[in-house]
């Protein structure tokens, strides 16, 4: 295995872990874990089209990785707008005395 490739191999599994690990991946309720899941879609994104041409494992697991991230991404988006949107009605319609 050349030096490119187990440089891209190790950053790849470095990026894995840290997002596996990081509290922030698995308490996303807040806008900094919602930027956290779009960080690591973009970079596991990148590692998978990087690798596309020298390593297909690598590649396929980048590129799904990406895809489950910007799912979640987009769940914390969803969820966001729901708590917002019940906040607001409940201010609205709720008065205080």
């Amino acid at each position: 295995m050349n030096a490119i490739k187990r440089l891209v191999l190790v950053a790849f599994a470095g990026l894995m872990l840290v997002s596996a690990l990081s509290p922030a991946a698995l308490a996303s309720n807040s806008q900094k874990h919602e930027n956290t899941w779009r960080n690591v879609a973009i970079g596991a994104g990148a590692i998978g089209l990087l690798a596309l041409r020298h390593n297909p494992v690598l590649a396929v697991a980048g590129l799904a990785g990406s895809a489950y991230a910007a799912h979640r991404y987009e769940q914390d988006r969803h969820h966001q707008a729901v708590r917002r949107e019940r906040r607001e009605r409940y201010y609205r319609y709720h008065h205080r005395y």
